[in-house]
């Protein structure tokens, strides 16, 4: 059996004013700190982007990690769900 992890990473954070998928956590953007430990602890790991794929793409640069493009990102979590689904 293969274990596989789904980050979602794809918001546009609203509210925040700014991608929290990119906000330093112990020196490092949050989602790359996610991506390396789902990686270490799974078989497989996916991270579902959209919302600054480009800048969220750099923050992973390196890892063993597989990202799908979210691009109806805006219609909601269940968009990343679905893509992250289909991946596994």
């Amino acid at each position: 059996m293969t274990i596989a992890a789904l980050v979602l990473a794809a918001g546009g954070s609203r509210r925040l004013g700014q991608p929290k998928q990119l906000l330093p956590i112990g020196g490092e953007p949050l989602v790359r700190r996610i991506a390396e430990r789902a990686s270490a602890a799974c078989d497989a790991t996916c991270v579902v982007i959209g919302a600054g794929a480009d800048e969220v793409t750099r923050a992973l640069a390196g890892l063993a990690v597989s990202t799908v493009h979210a691009p109806e990102w805006r219609e909601g979590m269940a968009a990343s769900l679905r893509l992250g689904v289909a991946w596994a």
